[in-house]
């Protein structure tokens, strides 16, 4: 039997160590931490193996970026045999917003629709997960990829 597990780590000025099976208030702690002080969170589904040379294997992730009052959102579903690329999505501004430039954020620059300042969008999402232990239809919906830009689809109103 597989032991599936949730694993919550968090980066930056006020990041923690990894936390095994967190309760939806540590992750929303991270998440409120690093969108004031910059820093990352990352929530993690993963197979828990006991040999200390593999580590764990990753099913889904997803990752927050933060600079104090911005971030991006980054989706890691697992990939599918044969898959080549990573299945890597990112969240982008939901409609048929138009290019109104780029911003730098760290050290690259980032088109503005992938850029949020809206907290309660990334609380939404990283709930999304948590409460499907994995990546959903909704996130899907909800998230580009980086890989193929042609098989967008309009992303939902999260």
């Amino acid at each position: 039997m597989k032991n599936i597990v949730f694993l919550l780590s968090s980066a930056g000025p006020l990041g923690q160590g990894p936390v095994e099976e967190p309760v939806w208030e540590s992750v929303e702690n991270r998440i409120d931490r690093a969108f004031e002080a910059g820093g990352s969170v990352e929530l993690a589904l993963c197979e828990k193996i006991y040999d200390p040379k593999e580590g764990n294997i990753v099913l889904d992730t997803i990752n927050m970026s933060a600079l104090p009052g911005m971030f991006r959102v980054i989706l890691t579903p697992r990939r599918q045999n044969g898959e080549k690329k990573s299945t890597m999505r990112e969240w982008w501004e939901p409609g048929d917003t138009q290019f109104r430039g780029s911003r730098k954020f760290g050290d690259d620059e980032w088109d503005l629709r992938t850029i949020c300042t809206d907290i309660s969008i990334a609380k939404t999402l990283f709930r999304d997960f948590f409460d499907h232990r994995g990546v959903s239809d909704t996130l899907i919906q909800s998230t580009y990829s980086i890989w193929d830009r042609s098989s967008w689809i309009k992303p939902s109103r999260i």
